[in-house]
């Protein structure tokens, strides 16, 4: 049997594949940069607690957030008018927020306020 040769066509929906994936894994590195090399702050009560202290750069929420924690924390956020702080929606479920995280747990909410070595905020407002 003889092969068929690969077209152009065919190479280029192989890169469309790879960089869809990659674009999508993206995140979750970045997540996991910040936290082992930056300082970032894990849970909603705590995040609760930090959002007046004009230090966090950008808040994460997962999928399956509870409704009542994201129009709390959009409240907060809404109600400094200067300095308004960047929510980003994490596309998948807590679980896997902690995961990316490199932490055993769901992790709901996630405040970054120094992303160490990783271009998080690149990223996260290219996603916007």
């Amino acid at each position: 049997m003889a092969r068929r040769a690969r077209t152009d066509a065919d190479m280029k929906m192989k890169r469309r594949k790879r960089t869809s994936k990659k674009r999508e894994f993206d995140i979750n590195r970045q997540v996991n940069i910040a936290v082992r090399t930056g300082k970032t702050i894990i849970g909603s009560k705590s995040l609760l607690k930090y959002i007046n202290t004009n230090d966090l750069q950008v808040i994460i929420l997962a999928q399956n957030c509870p409704g009542n924690l994201k129009e709390r924390i959009e409240t907060l956020i809404n109600a400094k008018e200067a300095n308004r702080i960047p929510i980003y929606h994490y596309p998948n479920s807590s679980w896997d927020l902690g995961t990316a995280a490199g932490k055993p747990h769901m992790i709901a909410a996630l405040g970054i306020i120094n992303p160490g070595d990783s271009s998080i905020l690149n990223v996260v407002t290219q996603q916007k």
